[in-house]
Parts: structure tokens; C-alpha cells; sequence
């Protein structure tokens, strides 16, 4: 008897759809088909909002907006933070019960995208700017830092002393008098004036520095007597370019430091002309580094003072 009365139930209900589909508007029927055979979920919502819109009193509408209501939410909230389905939403249901807010959130989330790239691209230049300044500081530096040791092997490689200047290396000639700034001559010396303009890293900020110094030719009565490169403060600037760090004023343990170092870069450029282990000598305060052999003695000395010039001298070794 139980058997009979399910399939009593099942046969109305069946019977039931059958009628529907039977009696209703070939339109509505229609608009229904397309629901039930959408292929996509977004197909579906766009076919069942569609039905809602033009059948108010479908035959089907019972059974459609039982289906559409609670998945069109669902679909609307899943698309809050995602700017491809809340297009797919309002591509789909551009009259949807929520097209309005989702066409204002789709401008909210434009806007986002449009100042998150323009931040990305300020951090980019900003980014970019910096990696310029740091390779302009470092070629600065690297710069500075190539002449000085050229201009401390140049001097250790002249052979000419007792000579007029005019016997001197041609390349020596050429980087003082040819290259700016020309060194000129008066009475018994000659001098070449140099300027390094730098920066060096401290606190987020690049600090500008500047090394001077001059190249002295001392002459006599018969020609060359001496070479010297003197500069204040000249193995501070050294330093800090260096070790990419700007020294403190008064700091005499960081002066001590830049003043070894320094001895440590005079001492390599000199290397080949006259070598450590065959020029070495003993220095004594204020000359840091001294090196004598092959007829020629070098000697390194730091100023003690702010107004002592630090001074790299070359001379003929006195037998």
C-alpha cells in the first residue's frame, strides 16, 4: 500500500511538470529550456535573471528563483574582491539585483589598480633614481680613487731627476701640462692643481665630499729635485671613499684608520717600481709608509694638524 502511494507522489509530481511544460507559453518554456541547459554557471545566472525579467508570472518562476536568488548572492559575494567575475557578473547580468553595486565596485577597484600602478611605477623611478645616483657615487669614487694611484705611480716611476722637466715621460708630461687643469711653472716649482668630487653613503643620504690636491715638480739649479702630491686632509678623502663612509671631524681613532689605509693604497700603486721587500725601511711617525731602493726613495706622511697637508714625496735616494 506504501508502495503504491509513493509512486502515486512521484506520478503527480511528474504528472505535474509534464502539465507545466505542456501548458505553458512556448516563450516561457523557451526561456526555461535555456536555464536547464546553460553549460557555464554564468550562462545559467544571465538565462535565470533573464526569465525573472520577463517572466513575472512565468509558469516555471516557482522553480527558477528558488535556484537563482540564493546562487546570484553566493556568485556576487564570491566577485567582491575580484575584478574578473565581477565583470563576468555584470557581463552576465547587466540588470541584475546587484549590477548596480557591482558596477560601482568594479570603478572602486579600477582605482585601486589605477593608483597602486602609478605608486609601483613612482617606486620604480624613485627606485631607479637611486640606483643612478649610487652608480654616479661609485664611479665618483672609483674614479678618484684610480687618478690618485696613477698619479702616485707616476711619480714613482720618474727616472729623470737632475734634469730639465722637458726629459721627463711623455705620458707624465701630457698629465701635467696637456690635461686640465694645466699645471704651470713659476721660479723654482711647478704645480698642477687636482679636485675629486665625490659622495659617500651616510644615513639614506649620499654626503658630497671633495679631495684636493696638487702635484708639486721641485726644481734647482739644474733640474728636477723632487715630486710630491700634498692635499689636507688628502688620506681622510682617501678613506671615505673606500670604506663608503664619511668620517666624523675630530674622530682620531677614524683618522688613525684612513691614515692606514691609506699607507696600505700608496703602498700598491708603488709596488712594481719600488717593491716592499726589497725597499722597505722603517718609518717613524709622521711618515707612515717609506720605501728607498733603485735610486729613488718615497715617503708618506700625515699630517698631524688640520693645517698640515697629508704629502706623498718622491727624491732621489742620497747615497
Amino acid at each position: 500500500m506504501r508502495l503504491v502511494l509513493l509512486l502515486l507522489t512521484v506520478f503527480a509530481a511528474c504528472a505535474c511538470g509534464a502539465t507545466t511544460r505542456l501548458t505553458a507559453r512556448v516563450d516561457d518554456y523557451q526561456l526555461y529550456r535555456t536555464t536547464r541547459l546553460a553549460s557555464t554557471l554564468e550562462e545559467r545566472l544571465a538565462a535565470a535573471n533573464q526569465y525573472m525579467n520577463r517572466m513575472p508570472n512565468g509558469a516555471f518562476r516557482p522553480e527558477i528563483e528558488r535556484w537563482f536568488v540564493p546562487q546570484e548572492k553566493k556568485y556576487f559575494r564570491r566577485a567582491w574582491k575580484s575584478l574578473p567575475r565581477l565583470r563576468a557578473y555584470l557581463g552576465a547580468m547587466p540588470d541584475g539585483p546587484n549590477a548596480e553595486a557591482v558596477a560601482d565596485r568594479i570603478v572602486e577597484l579600477e582605482l585601486e589598480q589605477q593608483f597602486a600602478k602609478r605608486r609601483d611605477e613612482r617606486e620604480l623611478e624613485a627606485a631607479r633614481r637611486v640606483t643612478r645616483a649610487l652608480d654616479s657615487a661609485a664611479e665618483a669614487r672609483g674614479y678618484f680613487l684610480r687618478e690618485f694611484s696613477k698619479w702616485v705611480d707616476a711619480l714613482a716611476s720618474i727616472e729623470t731627476f737632475g734634469q730639465p722637466t722637458s726629459e721627463l715621460d711623455h705620458d707624465f708630461i701630457y698629465r701635467f701640462r696637456l690635461s686640465e687643469p694645466a699645471g704651470k711653472c713659476a721660479a723654482d716649482r711647478c704645480r698642477k692643481m687636482l679636485s675629486f668630487g665625490f659622495r659617500v653613503p651616510s644615513e639614506k643620504v649620499l654626503l658630497e665630499r671633495e679631495a684636493i690636491a696638487e702635484v708639486e715638480l721641485e726644481l734647482d739649479g739644474v733640474g728636477l729635485a723632487s715630486a710630491r702630491i700634498v692635499g689636507p686632509e688628502l688620506f681622510s678623502r682617501l678613506d671615505e671613499a673606500i670604506e663608503l663612509r664619511a668620517l666624523a671631524p675630530g674622530n682620531a681613532q677614524a683618522r688613525a684608520e684612513a691614515i692606514a689605509r691609506a699607507a696600505q693604497l700608496v703602498g700598491r700603486a708603488i709596488e712594481a717600481e719600488l717593491p716592499a721587500k726589497e725597499c722597505e725601511r722603517q718609518p717613524v711617525s709622521p711618515v707612515i709608509l717609506w720605501r728607498a731602493c733603485r735610486g729613488i726613495e718615497i715617503i708618506v706622511t700625515a699630517g698631524t694638524t688640520l693645517e698640515e697637508d697629508d704629502r706623498i714625496e718622491v727624491r732621489p735616494l742620497v747615497q
